[in-house]
């Protein structure tokens, strides 16, 4: 895989992971991430560090019960890395 379809690929999991935000959809989300996935919350109070999928999935679940919101990609700048994305 060249460097165009490398940054074409990651491109399209960022995408169908922001899409599963909009639909309230963890896992969906979490399918973008690999098993050993961490995910801090440093503004929450008291601040978070939830480690692996199901720590995941059970902080974040019930919240997105509540709250809706939608991420939209406005700038993709690319870097010398292909596996790295800036939006």
């Amino acid at each position: 895989m060249d460097d165009r379809e490398k940054r074409l690929q990651n491109r399209k999991l960022v995408e169908h992971a922001f899409a599963a935000v909009g639909r309230a959809d963890v896992s969906g989300q979490l399918d973008t991430f690999t098993d050993d996935v961490v995910l801090e919350l440093p503004y929450a109070d008291p601040p978070v560090r939830l480690e692996g999928k199901d720590a995941i999935r059970a902080h974040v679940g019930p919240a997105l019960d509540i709250f809706r919101f939608q991420l939209h990609i406005t700038d993709v700048y690319e870097c010398a890395d292909p596996d790295t994305l800036v939006l």
